[in-house]
């Protein structure tokens, strides 16, 4: 069983196209089989077809199929098999083994690792990141200072307990994200569900002359 799971990954490429629960499942009822049945014990010939073929594997399984069929991994190994993604732009799969094997202090681009992370919207391993590797708090921060992003950074700000006036330009966005949600509201007439009159946002904002001031400059 071991070794036509891994016949698959290396010959057809199906397995990586299975969704990360199949994928799972599969390795865990390799576990059940080889426990159950003596005659399924991993023997020296799949040894060291797996040992040919162990990078072949889905990154987030990478460590599971490791235990399960009984294969040792060095930390060198794992590490070498994470510069190679690096080298080859695959650095959310790189980033996917640091964060199995929590191998955070090893040589990595982190800033070209946030930044992509942050290109494809993965927020929360970001958070999970900036756990392990504070120091890069600010260059997140930075990047994500974008009227786009804005909220994301405010998150990391909370989260990491920081003080959100010493980021007068985070400030300003969420202020102008605020107002700006609503005059969209408004602008959409008495009908929308979210619609306040002007003289409303005047009193809603009132004692904030700095978002009066964006109210009136985006109506302007």
């Amino acid at each position: 069983a071991i070794k036509i799971t891994t016949e698959l990954i290396d010959t057809t490429g199906r397995f990586k196209k299975l969704s990360k629960y199949i994928r799972v499942q599969l390795i865990y009822g390799l576990d059940l089989v080889r426990r159950s049945q003596e005659e399924a014990k991993v023997t020296p010939e799949t040894m060291e077809y797996i040992e040919k073929k162990w990078k072949f594997l889905k990154p987030d399984c990478l460590r599971q199929y490791a235990e399960t069929t009984g294969f040792f991994l060095t930390k060198e190994m794992i590490i070498d098999l994470i510069h190679d993604y690096e080298s080859r732009k695959k650095v959310l799969d790189a980033i996917d083994i640091i964060q199995d094997f929590e191998l955070f202090d090893i040589e990595f681009d982190w800033e070209s690792g946030i930044k992509t992370l942050i290109d494809t919207q993965k927020f929360d391993v970001i958070m999970d990141i900036l756990d392990m590797k504070n120091e890069y708090t600010e260059y997140a921060i930075s990047l994500m200072s974008t009227n786009k992003l804005v909220k994301y950074a405010a998150n990391i700000i909370d989260r990491m307990g920081l003080d959100i006036n010493d980021y007068p330009d985070v400030q300003e966005r969420l202020a102008k994200k605020t107002t700006r949600w609503y005059l969209y509201n408004y602008s959409q007439g008495p009908k929308h569900k979210d619609y306040l009159p002007l003289w409303k946002l005047e009193d809603l904002f009132s004692g904030y002359d700095s978002l009066l001031v964006y109210i009136i400059d985006d109506l302007c």
